[in-house]
């Protein structure tokens, strides 16, 4: 029996081909879904940037709101201290006249640092970084005269004897120093007086002022100022008033 094998052709099997009809030709990055999910995600972002710019602006305000008020008991704190320097000083030179010493010693003021950046006005930023090298300055003085009246005071307990023209030197530093603290309490006033000025326009504002006013700085008229160092002459004057009558 005689067997044949027939070899088929690939062109006896014609290839099968599916057709998709209604396909969408519509781009995905053009599609409802996507669009809808990056406006989302795109107006989300954006309007967190703007929440934290604002967020930020606000904060920075209050800050700069705390501490004029922190700058105001500070200036208040000077005021009390320089007086006090200034009535020790009067009343020390008369005894080291007679060449004797005493317990008296002139105070430090405070200074805080912090407060340059803090402060969210140029104008009383600078003003107060000038005013503190005034200070500055004070105090390395005052320490320096406290330093040689301990000195003496030390010489003297030992059973020394100070020379002429040592008394002559210190009762000449101690006479110079109510006229500096005059000078230094001028300063104080104007400076104080210029904080009360912010603090008194800004009570009240919120964040939308805040945001709207980027360098915090206030336009204050000779006038304005004069009148409020006034009132806060004033209001010292009676201070010490009520004080005295106290003590009496």
């Amino acid at each position: 029996m005689e067997s044949k094998i027939t070899h088929m052709g690939w062109h006896h099997h014609p290839p099968q081909y599916i057709v998709l009809n209604d396909v969408d030709t519509t781009p995905v990055l053009l599609s409802p879904e996507f669009v809808g999910a990056f406006s989302g995600a795109f107006f989300a972002f954006l309007f967190g940037i703007i929440s934290y710019r604002i967020i930020k602006r606000f904060e920075r305000f209050i800050q700069h709101r705390n501490a004029l008020i922190t700058l105001d008991r500070l200036l208040n704190e000077h005021i009390d201290l320089i007086g006090l320097n200034r009535t020790g000083a009067l009343n020390t030179s008369p005894i080291l006249r007679n060449h004797k010493l005493t317990h008296n010693r002139l105070i430090k003021l405070p200074v805080r640092k912090e407060l340059n950046t803090e402060l969210g006005s140029l104008d009383i930023a600078n003003r107060y970084f000038s005013y503190e090298r005034g200070v500055y300055r004070t105090n390395v003085d005052s320490q320096s005269l406290n330093y040689t009246l301990t000195r003496f005071e030390d010489v003297m307990i030992g059973g020394g004897v100070l020379p002429g023209e040592n008394w002559h030197y210190i009762v000449g530093a101690i006479d110079q120093v109510p006229g500096h603290l005059d000078k230094l309490e001028t300063e104080t006033k104007l400076l104080l007086s210029l904080v009360r000025i912010h603090i008194r326009r800004l009570a009240g504002r919120g964040i939308w002022y805040a945001n709207t006013h980027k360098d915090l700085d206030i336009t204050v008229t000779n006038k304005e100022l004069a009148d409020e160092i006034l009132t806060l002459e004033n209001e010292i004057k009676a201070s010490v008033e009520r004080s005295r009558s106290i003590t009496r």
